[in-house]
C-alpha cells in the first residue's frame, strides 16, 4: 500500500490537468508572464515625474500637478511595505489581476481554450513595454484594462452582482484618480455597465417609460460620483495644493502660435491682460519649440516664464490665452 501512494499522487495530478486545462493552465501562464515582466523591469523606471510623486509620497505634502491619489497611494504602500518600489509592484499585481479576469472572461464568453489568450496578450511587447515606467499613465491603463474585464464578467453574467459592480466602480475611480482626463475614456465602460444594470434591475419593469433614459442618467451619476470622490480625496483627505498644471499647455500654445506665425503672439496683448511682457519672446519660443516641447520656457535655469500657483495669475493667463486663440484660431488649430 505504501508503494502505491506516489502513483496515486501522480494520477491525481494528471487528472487535475486533464480536467482543468486549459482554464487553470491559463492562470499559471498569466503568473509566469507577470513574473517574466517583473524580472525584466524590476525595480521599474522612475522618471522626473515619478520622482516628484515619490517625493510627495514620502513627505506627505501633495500638489495636483500630478495626480495626488497616486502619490497618496504610493505613500501608503511604501509605509506598509518599507519599499519605494512598491508602486511598481502594485502595477504588476494590477496587471496580473487584469490578466486573470480576462482569462475568465474569455473562458466564459468564448470557450475554455480561448482563456489562453490572456497570458499570450500579457507576454506580448505591446503590453510588457509599458510595464517598466512608474507613471500615472501606466496605472491608469492597467485600471482601465481591469475595469473592462470586470465589465465583461458583468455582461456575461445572469444577474446584477454587488461585488462586481463595486469592483468596477473602484477600478474606474482609481483610473480617473491616476489620470484625471481619463474621465472621458471611462465613459463607454460606464455607459455599458449602466445599461446592463438597468436592463436587469427590477425597477426597469416598473418604470417602462423611463427605461430609455435610465442608463444615461445612471452613467452620468456614476461619472459624477467618480469625479466628485476623487476631488474629495485629493483636496480634502490629501489636502493637495493647486499648481494649475494647465498653464504649461497654455504656454505651449503661445510658443506654437508664435513659431507658426513668425511673430510675437505673447506680447501683443500682454499688458492689457495683466501678464508680464517678455523680451524676445519669438526667439525664445522658437528655441524652446524645436523639440516639440515648451518645457524650456518653464523649466531649468533659463526658464522664460516662472510657474505660478495663484488663482489671480491663472485668471489673467486664461484671459490672455483665450484672446490669443480668438485672434489666431487657424494657428491654434495647426498647433494643436
Amino acid at each position: 500500500m505504501a508503494e502505491a501512494a506516489p502513483c496515486e499522487g501522480r494520477g491525481r495530478l494528471t487528472a487535475f490537468w486533464k480536467g482543468a486545462a486549459p482554464g487553470r493552465l491559463a492562470v499559471v501562464l498569466v503568473f509566469l508572464a507577470a513574473c517574466m515582466t517583473l524580472s525584466a523591469f524590476f525595480p521599474g523606471h522612475h522618471s522626473p515625474d515619478s520622482l516628484d510623486q515619490l517625493s510627495q509620497a514620502l513627505t506627505g505634502r501633495y500638489a495636483d500637478w500630478h495626480p495626488p491619489l497616486m502619490a497618496g497611494l504610493w505613500g501608503v504602500l511604501t509605509r506598509a511595505t518599507g519599499f519605494v518600489e512598491s508602486m511598481f509592484l502594485f502595477h504588476m499585481a494590477l496587471l496580473t489581476t487584469a490578466g486573470l479576469v480576462w482569462a475568465r472572461v474569455f473562458e466564459r464568453t468564448v470557450s475554455r481554450p480561448s482563456s489562453m489568450l490572456a497570458p499570450a496578450l500579457l507576454a506580448t511587447p505591446i503590453v510588457t513595454m509599458y510595464a517598466a515606467p512608474v507613471w500615472k499613465d501606466v496605472g491608469c491603463a492597467y485600471f482601465m484594462l481591469l475595469a473592462a474585464g470586470i465589465l465583461g464578467l458583468i455582461v456575461s453574467g445572469r444577474r446584477n452582482s454587488l461585488v462586481l459592480n463595486l469592483s468596477l466602480f473602484a477600478s474606474l475611480f482609481f483610473a480617473v484618480g491616476f489620470r484625471w482626463n481619463a474621465l472621458f475614456a471611462i465613459m463607454p465602460i460606464v455607459f455599458a455597465g449602466a445599461r446592463c444594470f438597468c436592463a436587469r434591475s427590477r425597477l426597469a419593469s416598473k418604470f417602462k417609460k423611463a427605461r430609455p433614459l435610465a442608463p444615461i442618467l445612471l452613467a452620468a451619476l456614476v461619472a459624477g460620483a467618480v469625479l466628485g470622490l476623487n476631488w474629495v480625496v485629493a483636496y480634502g483627505a490629501l489636502d493637495a495644493k493647486k499648481s494649475f498644471a494647465f498653464q504649461s499647455v497654455q504656454y505651449y500654445d503661445f510658443a506654437g502660435m508664435s513659431v507658426l506665425a513668425k511673430k510675437d503672439v505673447w506680447n501683443r496683448h500682454a499688458s492689457k491682460n495683466g501678464v508680464k511682457p517678455i523680451k524676445n519672446w519669438h526667439g525664445r519660443a522658437l528655441s524652446a519649440f524645436r523639440n516639440f516641447s515648451a518645457d524650456g520656457l518653464i523649466y531649468g535655469k533659463s526658464a522664460v516664464i516662472p510657474l505660478h500657483s495663484s488663482h489671480d495669475a491663472q485668471k489673467k493667463l486664461n484671459r490672455h490665452w483665450v484672446e490669443a486663440i480668438k485672434e489666431n484660431p487657424g494657428l491654434y488649430l495647426r498647433n494643436r
